[in-house]
């Protein structure tokens, strides 16, 4: 009868988990590795250099990310969450179960850009820590490694990972060629989806 009562226990969390698209766990568990999820950067602008720019930003920076954390930290790639379509928090804990959510946006004023960066728990929806960065657009490669230092203190503010280093500023010569090739990408992008 306590076999049954289990069962029937277990079948219920499992009806649950699979209608509501929540895990059961408790999240953020950071006994276990840090799952991060990092949400495409969104445009204050609606035109399609905005939109390009970050989406090359964001691959970018995931990737820079990424070189930089230890194994404590599982990071889904900048292209399976693209390939999914996942653009919300909900989306990305249904999906990856990621117990981690990063989301950006970036707002482009002449030769300046604005970078705001929450780090959400998906179970409760509160933001955990935060950061803006206002930086010279061509400067791209340093706000590139200043995005990904300020996303690598907001998880070692939230206590959940310790990164192995942090991104060494770059001095390129043609800061305006890397950013041309960001929004390169990210009409690529846009292009791939019609």
């Amino acid at each position: 009868a306590a076999a049954l009562v289990a069962a029937a226990l277990l079948a219920g969390a499992f009806y649950w988990q699979a209608k509501s698209g929540r895990r059961i766990d408790q999240l953020p568990d950071f006994s276990t590795p840090v799952q991060l999820a990092v949400l495409p950067f969104s445009p204050m602008a609606d035109d399609s250099s905005s939109r390009a720019f970050c989406n090359g930003l964001t691959e970018t920076v995931t990737t820079k990310v990424a070189q930089m954390w230890g194994q404590n930290l599982q990071l889904i790639s900048a292209r399976e969450v693209r390939d999914q379509g996942v653009k919300t928090v909900d989306q990305a804990w249904k999906e990856f179960g990621s117990n981690l959510i990063l989301e950006g946006s970036a707002h482009r004023v002449g030769n300046k850009i604005r970078i705001n960066c929450s780090l959400i728990d998906p179970r409760t929806h509160r933001q955990l820590a935060a950061r803006t960065i206002t930086a010279d657009t061509q400067d791209v490669f340093g706000l590139e490694d200043q995005v990904a230092n300020e996303i690598t203190s907001l998880l070692a503010a939230t206590g959940g990972v310790h990164s192995e280093g942090t991104a060494t500023p770059r001095n390129e010569n043609k800061p305006e060629a890397y950013a041309s090739y960001l929004r390169a990408r990210g009409y690529l992008r846009e292009y791939q989806k019609a």
